[in-house]
């Protein structure tokens, strides 16, 4: 909080967050405290409105010990799964797996120094992980990922909008007995930076 002149220890920073998320329409928190501390995601999971997904990024580092300890101290409700930082597609599978059988949503994740291989959006939507977090348009090798999720709506001629329900009412479901344990939403499944699969459906 240096830029704002202010120093908070861990309530005060659970404080801030839930305050900001209460006058705020903020859907999704990723990354809000301490890699370790433990204690502090606990708490700010009992806190945070209903409809907030608490997203464990360093905290998880998709690593299944990490997962199964988030799990045990009720401190995150959606894991932020990246294959290539697991190392593996078993590694990754065992991670996504063990996260929707807690009823903890996942997010399939890019990295930084990504390249245009789009398989991240297949295994996205092959795993029904319900969100995928690629970033911005900005660059070929995130809008391959994009690419390659419209390409996939395009050969099974379903609508993105008719394979899932809204992504407010998928967030709204997040929440269970004042804490989220439920699937957030989002995008499905392109080829690479191919400019014939930019034009997307129809």
């Amino acid at each position: 909080m240096a830029s704002l002149g202010r120093e908070l220890d861990r309530e005060g920073m659970v404080d801030l967050v839930v305050d900001l998320c209460t006058r705020y329409p903020i859907r999704s928190v990723e990354d809000p405290l301490a890699e370790d501390d433990w204690a502090g995601w606990a708490l700010l999971a009992e806190r945070l409105p209903g409809d907030v997904q608490l997203l464990g990024d360093d905290l998880l580092a998709t690593n299944a010990a990490r997962l199964d300890r988030a799990i045990d101290d009720d401190a995150v409700t959606a894991a932020l799964v990246k294959p290539n930082q697991a190392g593996t597609v078993t590694r990754t599978l065992d991670v996504l797996e063990r996260a929707r059988a807690d009823g903890v949503a996942t997010v399939v994740s890019a990295r930084s120094g990504e390249t245009c291989d789009s398989t991240i959006a297949d295994l996205a939507v092959g795993t029904d992980a319900g969100q995928l977090k690629v970033g911005s348009l900005a660059r070929s090798e995130r809008l391959a990922k994009y690419n390659r999720l419209l390409g996939v709506v395009h050969r099974s001629g379903t609508e993105l909008g008719q394979r899932r329900r809204s992504s407010d009412e998928r967030f709204r479901s997040l929440v269970s007995s004042g804490r989220s344990r439920r699937s957030g939403d989002t995008t499905e499944t392109n080829r690479c930076c191919d400019e014939s699969d930019t034009t997307g459906p129809g």
